[in-house]
């Protein structure tokens, strides 16, 4: 849904296997902002 896709854009939700090397990357993003 839109908001479902906001929520990923604005880095609420991390849809990244925990095998990517994203889901690292945009955790550590969350975790600063």
């Amino acid at each position: 849904t839109i908001i479902y896709a906001y929520m990923q854009a604005c880095g609420m939700v991390n849809d990244h296997l925990v095998e990517c090397d994203w889901h690292k990357k945009t955790k550590k993003l969350a975790k600063q902002g």
